[in-house]
């Protein structure tokens, strides 16, 4: 049939029911007079408009819509591609908001402007039909931009409509899908932005829905620009990248599917089809055919950030004493890929423990610098804890340091606390030493028997160095006349031993008694 005669059997089953395709309606509202209409009604999905038409038809009264109101929407998940399944969905609403009793069933019109065929299904206030378009064979279809119509009326009366709505749906020879790139990130600026030296993940995703009996066989071909990186036939690939920069993951994609299946399906549910669909094995060919698709992202990675250093710069660095009033100066220089930001949290201290994840602040720019300085106030005297949170495209560091502020106007500076309870016990233990010293010098000493056999000396004479000298070298001579007395001397012939012994005996008394004199 030709493109004219297609439109003109299309506007007359659209006369049929008061409904002009010419853009998107929401909502249609019985009149409350009566009107004439052409009345046809199709009989089989495969057939078009009757050849011979009434040259009188009948005139119909409407009843008006006065006790409710109705709403249609229409939705499908389109773009699809040729020979694949493609699912309407109508869902009946009441202008006002309420509730559709359950139970209460209507009846649904589809026309499309693909293959012009018109199907009718009867359920509650939602209703949904899947449609197969092929493209080969009788009955084929050429990929564009087409219209769906959907007419609603009441189940036992066709000529009560009570909503309708048009929509657009599209149809390709490709195939349509994605690609969604994911990676294991506490942070994430931008969603093409990823960390190198780390793992991610690429899913080619496929948005035609294939029936099983087409048994769907993928082969996925996986390039970094114009290099080849692999080739699978699961939708996903894993890999890296070691150094910064950007390139266009691609992914091409070749499905083969048996075509001219079941050309027009049954709709799912209790909704029944009062036109009969074409069936699987009545005169339709099986054949099998080659879809392909081309799925493209471009993607950017960069360094995360891998040391901070946090250093104060008007003062001393490692000095915790801040005025109150007066601003820290603060330098945080870090290693990674600009740009960078960074943020502050002030909390009291809290044994500089880090804050929970919710808690933390979240920039509003980012420099393209490594190098950032930073001024803290505080406006309350005592311990602070500042957080310090530095971002990148793709990591962020978190750094608690803990800082006094203090009131130099106070004569009582909480900061002096601590080192004077030190130097306190310092000193108190210093003077408790030398106490105990004290104590033991202040002990009455030992008395020792002291045997003085020489007769000048008494207990009120106190010896002098000469004298001392003079005692010690006499008592090396007692010492040396000892020994030279223990000798052994010869014996003479004219003497006995008796007499020996005697005379030894009173010499060395007598000289005994010499020696303590001179002592």
């Amino acid at each position: 049939m030709s493109c004219c005669g297609k439109y003109f059997a299309l506007q007359i089953l659209l006369e049929s029911f008061l409904v002009c395709v010419q853009g998107e309606v929401n909502y249609f509202a019985l009149g409350t007079k009566a009107l004439r209409v052409k009345k046809y009604v199709a009989t089989d999905s495969s057939s078009t408009i009757p050849p011979t038409l009434p040259t009188e038809p009948p005139i119909v009264t409407l009843e008006p819509a006065t006790k409710v109101r109705y709403r249609l929407n229409l939705t499908n998940p389109g773009p699809s591609v040729l020979d694949s399944t493609l699912s309407f969905v109508a869902e009946l609403k009441t202008e006002s908001g309420e509730e559709i009793p359950s139970g209460m069933n209507f009846s649904y019109l589809w026309m499309n402007m693909a293959d012009l065929k018109a199907l009718r299904t009867k359920d509650e206030f939602k209703a949904k039909i899947p449609l197969i378009f092929p493209s080969q064979g009788n009955g084929s279809v050429e990929a564009g931009d087409y219209t769906m119509t959907v007419v609603v009326s009441e189940e036992s009366n066709p000529s009560k409509i009570l909503a309708f709505q048009t929509k657009k749906f599209v149809l390709t020879e490709k195939l349509n899908g994605h690609l969604h790139i994911r990676q294991d990130l506490e942070f994430q600026r931008l969603s093409n932005t990823f960390s190198t030296n780390r793992e991610f993940a690429a899913n080619a995703i496929l948005l035609d829905q294939f029936e099983e009996e087409q048994k769907p066989h993928y082969q996925f071909f996986w390039f970094e620009d114009e290099k080849f990186i692999v080739s699978t036939q699961r939708p996903e690939v894993v890999t890296l990248v070691d150094k910064p920069g950007n390139f266009s993951l691609r992914s091409e994609v070749l499905a083969t599917v048996a075509v001219n299946i079941n050309q027009q399906k049954k709709a799912e549910g209790p909704n029944k089809l009062t036109e009969k669909g074409t069936k699987r094995g009545a005169g339709v060919s099986v054949g099998s055919d080659v879809k392909n698709g081309l799925f493209e992202e471009k993607l950017y990675f960069k360094d995360p950030l891998d040391l901070c250093y946090i250093d104060r710069v008007d003062t001393e660095p490692s000095d915790r004493d801040v005025k109150l009033g007066v601003s820290a100066v603060i330098n945080i220089t870090c290693e990674g890929s600009a740009p960078t930001a960074v943020c502050l949290n002030l909390t009291r201290y809290n044994g500089s423990a880090p804050l929970p994840t919710n808690q933390s602040c979240r920039p509003q720019t980012f420099l393209d610098v490594l190098h950032h300085q930073v001024k803290v106030t505080f406006n309350a005297s005592g311990w602070h804890d500042v957080h310090f949170f530095i971002f990148n495209d793709v990591s962020v560091k978190r750094y608690t340091l803990a800082y006094y502020a203090y009131d130099p106007s106070s004569a009582n500076i909480p900061a002096l606390v601590l080192p004077a309870v030190f130097a306190t016990l310092g000193l108190l233990v210093i003077v408790g030493g030398a106490a105990y010293i004290m104590r033991l010098r202040k002990k009455p000493l030992v008395e020792v028997a002291d045997f003085d056999f020489h007769p000048t000396l008494n207990e009120s004479s106190s010896a002098t160095p000469g004298m001392r000298l003079s005692l010690v070298a006499n008592t090396i001579k007692f010492m040396l006349s000892r020994r030279k007395l223990a000798s052994p001397r010869p014996s003479k012939p004219s003497l006995n031993s008796s007499d020996l012994q005697h005379s030894g005996g009173s010499t060395n008394m007598e000289e005994g008694a010499h020696l303590y004199e001179a002592l």
